[in-house]
């Protein structure tokens, strides 16, 4: 049996699978000189609704091969646990987003990517990684108890915070509100970015501070481009901060 955990955009699933499907069968028919399906029957497809959903089908897939009781184990040849663990960017499997969704950097994402899947010692609750809708939110006295400052970097995240707070005449509990207006999602986006410049904070701490998901966040990291809003955001950030 074959799994994948597939994102598809704007292309429907039935299209990748029916392009992954097609290409297979022609180069195993040439190599193998025989004609007709490979497949007996149509894939099954399960949606992934969540980030906790997500890091336990990544950890299902990968430790499919010990459950089976094959040789390699973990070590399976055709198991994408080892671009994981050599953090294989040329890959076809984007292994980046699932580890800065473990820590806010890939070193350190990797670090808990290794413990998540128990090859150190010690079993860990896939909810140290993770927040469930209900418990995103931290209210301020939570915040000030996080462990956000970092010998090596100069601004906490309450000063970011505070500072975004200013510039956008917003209450934290504006900013973290679930909402969709454009002015709270820029607020929150000039926060990840100055606490991605600026403070220690894994995506999932910060996430549960800003109430959005460990994913989104690092989606905003990733971005090549910001708006000019949030660019704005930023730099009156960063004077703030240094006056």
């Amino acid at each position: 049996m074959t799994f994948a955990l597939i994102e598809t955009g704007d292309m429907a699933l039935s299209k990748i699978m029916q392009g992954i499907q097609q290409s297979f069968t022609q180069n195993y028919n040439i190599k193998h000189d025989r004609t007709g399906h490979v497949f007996q029957q149509r894939y099954k497809a399960t949606l992934v609704d969540g980030d906790s959903y997500l890091l336990q089908l990544v950890k299902y897939i990968h430790r499919n091969p010990v459950k089976a009781w094959m040789k390699e184990g973990l070590n399976y040849k055709w198991s994408s646990h080892q671009d994981y663990l050599k953090v294989n960017t040329k890959s076809v499997v984007e292994v980046e987003f699932v580890l800065k969704m473990l820590g806010k950097v890939i070193k350190r994402g990797l670090k808990e990517y290794k413990r998540f899947m128990n090859l150190e010692q010690g079993k860990l609750d896939i909810k140290e990684f993770t927040f469930d809708e209900e418990e995103l939110y931290a209210t301020l006295e939570e915040v000030k108890e996080m462990k956000t400052n970092s010998p090596n970097n100069k601004y906490s995240v309450m000063q970011i915070i505070k500072c975004v707070s200013v510039i956008s005449n917003m209450s934290l509990d504006e900013i973290t509100k679930k909402s969709k207006n454009r002015k709270h999602v820029n607020a929150r986006k000039a926060i990840v970015i100055l606490c991605s410049k600026y403070a220690e904070i894994t995506n999932i701490e910060l996430g549960k501070i800003l109430n959005i998901s460990p994913s989104v966040i690092a989606r905003i990291k990733g971005e090549g481009t910001v708006s000019q809003e949030v660019k704005r955001m930023t730099e009156d950030g960063i004077a703030l901060l240094q006056s």
